[in-house]
């Protein structure tokens, strides 16, 4: 069997959202949430690690805060889902993935949107007028599971 074949037997159609249909960060640098998130971590009370200074990954920060500070996960989380809905207002919109979505579902098949975003950044950029598409299904990062990404 090859892959069109099993694409073509395919009911539900899963897309990433951070490359596949659009860059989340591209207007928004990622080493922006990371700050947010570090100062969202300092308002709050916590020393955030020396090392998480230098990193540029927010989804990389969230996952270390709550391995080395459980209690304060979801101050980072919070912060980097700011972040994210700030971001998606300026992503690029992957070129060809509208014409995707829409195949896909013309097709009769649903299609859907996963990430380690959060679903409201996704919920949001798919209302962007110049996206406008609602898949049938939207998983983001699971809220307070930074593991589970």
């Amino acid at each position: 069997m090859t892959a069109t074949d099993l694409v073509a037997k395919a009911k539900v159609v899963f897309l990433d959202f951070d490359g596949p249909v659009c860059s989340v960060f591209s207007g928004y640098p990622p080493v922006r949430a990371v700050s947010a998130s570090l100062r969202a971590l300092e308002v709050e009370g916590y020393d955030p690690k020396p090392e998480w200074l230098d990193l540029e990954d927010p989804h990389r920060l969230i996952t270390e805060v709550a391995d080395e500070m459980p209690m304060a996960a979801r101050i980072a989380e919070e912060a980097l889902t700011r972040s994210e809905l700030e971001a998606v207002d300026t992503a690029e919109i992957t070129p060809g993935v509208l014409e995707l979505i829409d195949h896909i579902e013309a097709s009769g098949r649903r299609g859907a949107i996963v990430s380690n975003n959060s679903d409201d950044s996704i919920d949001r950029f798919c209302d962007r007028p110049d996206f406008a598409r609602s898949p049938g299904l939207i998983v983001g990062r699971p809220k307070g599971i930074p593991s589970l990404m």
